[in-house]
């Protein structure tokens, strides 16, 4: 009756009964199940008899009535358990069995209270035994709740009460499994994040992680030693430096690492540190926090000023006697001294292009490249580039061209290096084009984020079997046009290697094809950027502007 298990099975075994049926009411007097094999409307109670029933405590109320043609006598008692009333219960029997005399009555009276009895004691031992039950699923999922893993009901799902011990301890399982490998994954993280703090320690590099809201979280030795630690960070130079960094994504310097601005040099202790600061992005593109990597580049700075000066006094010492004596030649009124001067003035230019080609072949590396990178428009560089050679072009009677197919490209670059990685370029197809020729400056649409560049030129071109070795360091081809002729020029062969050196240390490609007789192009590849805190170049877009006719060049379309 009270967990509807055994109801079902008790009345179904009265059911047979050649004496006596039952129905159960519940407290509002309503019929809940019942023996006889009748309408349930005959079995209805009125309100007196079942408040006469449910109030019964020494009397038992006795009732005949009529269902169809059989008559029959219903006795009707409360059916309380653990001093609550549950309803009641009524005892039905057919009138053939006699009742004439006081004693059947009681007789009745008597069976109806044993069955009343055996019902209660059926219900008791049943309720008993679904309340340990309980009990012990309770006490389980208690020991569960302070961390008793192993607790279980061991209980097998016969009913309903041992169908949810039973499902308890399933779950009880499945999440002991699931605690025992958190653990095993936090024991592997935790091996893998004491593999990184020893990776990090061991960089030369000083290495300092903060959270979102600034806190370092991590700091190795090399750290400490550059900074000083806490004066470092007590005093207004990290407040300071962190100000400056934008809080716009740069270039991925390592999976999930991207560069936050340009490096930062800083003056500490009569050192100089390099300071790159990136942020650490999560696979969702979440960002996790930010890293500053420090370098003392002292000795290399003092190299860069010491190589500097050397350049310098180079220049200085080889030039003055020489304009000296160019001066003197060009003053005589001698023809033999004006053409020697001549020369010598040619050949002082081509000596000092040598000594910027040294110098600029000394400081040529990715470190020093990415220490003076920032973004610039390409478009306004290319501009730049040809306006500078345009006058050099046109002295030469050749004719100079730019064409812009995608504008608003960003490259992340020093400007200093490839405008003169791009002008040496230029340079070549100055020489080597014979007057009346032309060359021309191409932006290319972007792919595979790079940024596409060709220059090309209608000159003598370059012999197959040179053309292995053009960027070979110090490597002089023999440029010859069509007719045999030899173009000799000043120079030491290595222009274009100095060049392809600057463009691989931004992360880019040079390519050259050429044609004996035709022309030769080259191709340019940078990597692109976004074009945040951009200083643009100052360019003189002042001059004769014009599209490179199709005529000139329709050879060389197929390079």
């Amino acid at each position: 009756v009270l967990v509807g298990q055994n109801l079902d099975t008790f009345l179904q075994n009265l059911q047979n009964s050649v004496m006596v049926d039952l129905a159960f009411y519940s407290v509002d007097g309503h019929l809940i199940q019942t023996t006889l094999q009748r309408d349930p409307s005959w079995l209805a109670l009125d309100s007196a008899v079942f408040n006469q029933a449910l109030n019964a405590t020494n009397q038992i109320p006795l009732r005949t009535f009529d269902i169809e043609t059989d008559t029959y006598q219903a006795t009707y008692q409360p059916f309380q358990f653990g001093g609550n009333t549950l309803g009641v219960v009524g005892v039905f029997m057919r009138d053939n069995i006699p009742y004439v005399t006081e004693t059947g009555k009681q007789i009745t009276a008597l069976m109806a209270a044993a069955l009343m009895g055996f019902g209660v004691t059926a219900v008791f031992v049943g309720a008993s035994y679904y309340a340990r039950q309980a009990e012990k699923i309770t006490d389980v999922a208690q020991g569960l709740t302070t961390g008793k893993r192993t607790v279980r009901t061991n209980m097998s799902p016969t009913d309903e009460i041992s169908a949810v011990g039973h499902a308890l301890d399933q779950y009880a399982d499945y999440v002991q499994t699931r605690e025992d490998e958190m653990i095993r994954e936090m024991r592997r993280q935790r091996r893998e994040f004491a593999h990184v703090i020893k990776v990090i320690q061991s960089l030369p590099d000083g290495v300092i992680v903060q959270d979102t809201s600034g806190r370092v979280i991590l700091m190795n030795d090399m750290a400490r030693t550059l900074l000083g630690t806490q004066r470092f960070f007590s005093g207004g130079d990290f407040d300071e430096l962190t100000q400056q960094v934008p809080d716009v994504l740069g270039k991925a310097l390592a999976p999930g690492l991207y560069a936050l601005g340009d490096p930062h040099r800083l003056t500490l202790d009569e050192r100089i540190l390099q300071i790159q600061v990136a942020a650490i992005v999560s696979s969702t593109d979440r960002r996790l926090g930010t890293v500053m990597m420090l370098r003392d580049i002292s000795d290399q700075v003092r190299k860069e000023g010491e190589r500097d000066a050397m350049f310098q006094r180079l220049a200085w010492d080889i030039q003055q006697p020489l304009a000296q004596l160019g001066r003197l030649g060009m003053t005589s009124k001698n023809d033999m001294m004006q053409a020697f001067a001549r020369q010598v003035v040619k050949q002082a230019v081509a000596l000092q292009r040598m000594i910027i080609d040294m110098r600029e072949m000394a400081v040529v590396d990715s470190g020093s490249v990415q220490r003076q990178q920032q973004p610039l428009p390409l478009e306004t560089l290319i501009w730049s580039i040809a306006n500078e050679w345009r006058q050099i072009a046109a002295a030469n009677d050749l004719t100079m061209h730019v064409m812009i197919e995608k504008r608003g490209l960003f490259v992340l670059g020093d400007e200093k290096r490839l405008r003169w990685a791009i002008g040496n370029i230029i340079d070549n197809a100055i020489k080597y084009t014979l007057p009346g020729g032309a060359l021309t400056l191409e932006i290319k649409p972007d792919s595979d984020g790079m940024a596409n560049l060709r220059i090309r030129d209608n000159g003598v071109g370059i012999l197959k079997e040179e053309r292995n070795y053009i960027f070979t360091r110090f490597y002089r081809g023999t440029p010859t046009s069509l007719d045999g002729q030899i173009i000799r020029v000043p120079g030491m062969g290595q222009g274009l290697f100095i060049a392809r050196q600057i463009i691989e240390a931004h992360g880019g490609t040079i390519k050259l094809k050429s044609t004996q007789g035709v022309g030769t192009a080259v191709y340019l590849s940078l990597p692109l950027t976004s074009g945040y805190e951009i200083t643009y170049l100052e360019a003189d877009m002042e001059g004769e502007t014009v599209r490179l006719p199709e005529s000139l060049l329709t050879n060389l379309d197929e390079m």
